[in-house]
């Protein structure tokens, strides 16, 4: 566990996601949690559009599987879409690619 970028915890989910056949998935979450900004940035005189485009990637089972959901949205094979990170408000998500592929390797 020591061997790995990330806090402790993020490190025992990693070990053990193993077992349940979703590695790919518990990576991405600890790359997008390992990132210390908040995801989704609110700039004050934004609130309302912040909140909207929050919304539109809200899934049922909480806010793990939002972020999960956010990373796969804003992927693509080749890189992330900055145009997508902008639009959204994102401001953290490119800042956990490089986390995501130390995980990998």
């Amino acid at each position: 566990m020591a061997e790995l970028p990330v806090d402790p915890m993020l490190s025992k989910m990693i070990l053990a996601s193993e077992q349940y056949k979703c590695s790919e998935e518990v990576l991405t979450i600890a790359a997008m949690l390992s990132v210390n900004n908040s995801i989704f940035y609110r700039p004050k005189d934004k609130v309302v559009h912040a909140d909207n485009a929050r919304q539109n990637f809200v899934v049922p089972g909480g806010d793990h599987l939002v972020l999960l959901n956010v990373y796969t949205q804003v992927e693509t094979p080749q890189r992330l879409q900055l145009k997508t990170c902008s639009k959204y408000n994102l401001k953290s998500v490119m800042q956990s690619k490089p986390v995501f592929v130390k995980l990998i390797i």
